[in-house]
């Protein structure tokens, strides 16, 4: 009888979080209502769940979530998502103590895809080459690659110019010639 209570139990959440995920898909509303009754605290404690279906909806409700979330919420979102509390369930019970098949696997794909979407805008937001917090942050990258070996002394830009270019950033020409110490 106990085996029964925990299977019928397990069927509940996984529906329970499939139509919390539709509601979140389908409404306006949807994600207003989700934040305001389930904090992503209470998610990621049902990861703890032996069954793998509700494990997969947990990770398919975050992904759900982030999605809809406008770009304010999406980063307070992704921010509670790395916190210890929120991270160490999902690693722990999702992806160490887990047979990962394909559908988790896929998933776990799409959360991680979705955190680090909320990376590309900073990624591609240029860097101002004359604030002096990012000429200590070059001086300090210089120091590395000059400690890994790599040769700076041919060049033709500008010294951080060819620096910025050789860590992999975008420098426009009019940027390259215009800034010195």
């Amino acid at each position: 009888m106990p085996q029964q209570n925990v299977t019928q139990s397990a069927d509940q959440l996984r529906a329970a979080l499939e139509i919390v995920e539709l509601a979140i898909a389908n409404r306006d509303d949807g994600l207003s209502l989700v934040e305001s009754h389930i904090p992503l605290e209470k998610l990621t404690v049902l990861v703890k769940n032996a069954d793998p279906d509700v494990k997969k909806n947990v990770l398919i409700l975050i992904s759900t979530l982030l999605v809809k979330a406008d770009s304010t919420k999406r980063k307070k979102l992704i921010g509670e998502l790395y916190t210890k509390s929120n991270r160490y369930p999902i690693v722990q019970y999702v992806i160490q103590h887990t047979d990962v098949k394909d559908l988790m696997a896929h998933e776990l794909h799409v959360l991680q895809r979705n955190c680090l979407n909320i990376l590309e805008e900073k990624w591609k937001t240029p860097i101002d080459i004359n604030d002096q917090s990012n000429k200590g942050w070059l001086h300090d990258l210089r120091k590395m690659l000059i400690e890994m070996g790599v040769d700076l002394s041919n060049q033709k830009l500008s010294e951080d110019s060819f620096v910025y270019k050789r860590l992999g950033f975008d420098v426009s020409r009019s940027m390259l010639y215009s800034y010195q110490y």
